[in-house]
């Protein structure tokens, strides 16, 4: 509970840029979602928190999706109605924003219609955009740690980061192919 007071204290009555990633070992083994949340003020934006969240056994592309549920869940838990999203994931973005199929798998329409359900929840209509992997590295790392919590066990299988922990660098996570 601290910590979802925490998140609704940095996050409540300010512009929020949600950035999620998705990741998984072998694609079908341990996976994780994260998210990295910032602060934008004009052009230049401030990271704020992020989360995670492991999965015992997922695609990336399910990761992917559940980052962007992960995403718009805390930000409904926090009041944060007012934002926009971020993904490096072509199928996702395309699936969703530009309502392009992604493939037959009934397990990605389905969690489309829940971010679709979602988004119903936000102010503005889907703002959602794809960035390169380069400006989403701090959710890529968040992801990277939920799988090394699924595999290692030695970190909390769901966690929130805020801005005094620091979050290891993509080259301090080591994540087995």
């Amino acid at each position: 509970m601290e910590e979802v007071k925490g998140m609704r204290d940095l996050l409540k009555g300010k512009d929020i840029v949600a950035y999620s990633d998705g990741a998984s070992v072998n694609n079908q083994g341990p996976a994780g979602s994260g998210v990295a949340f910032f602060e934008k003020n004009g052009a230049k934006e401030t990271y704020l928190c992020g989360a995670y969240h492991s999965f015992w056994k997922a695609s990336n592309n399910y990761a992917e999706y559940f980052g962007l549920i992960l995403a718009q869940t805390w930000l409904m838990i926090c009041g944060v109605n007012n934002s926009s999203f971020k993904t490096d994931s072509k199928i996702l973005f395309n699936h969703v924003h530009c309502n392009k199929p992604s493939d037959k798998k009934t397990t990605l329409f389905a969690l489309k219609e829940i971010i679709i359900n979602l988004f119903s929840n936000f102010e503005d209509p889907i703002q959602l955009s794809l960035v390169h992997c380069d400006l989403n590295q701090e959710a890529d790392t968040l992801s990277k740690k939920a799988i090394e919590a699924r595999q290692y066990r030695n970190l909390p299988l769901y966690k929130v980061c805020f801005p005094r922990f620091k979050i290891p660098s993509a080259a301090e996570i080591s994540v087995p192919n």
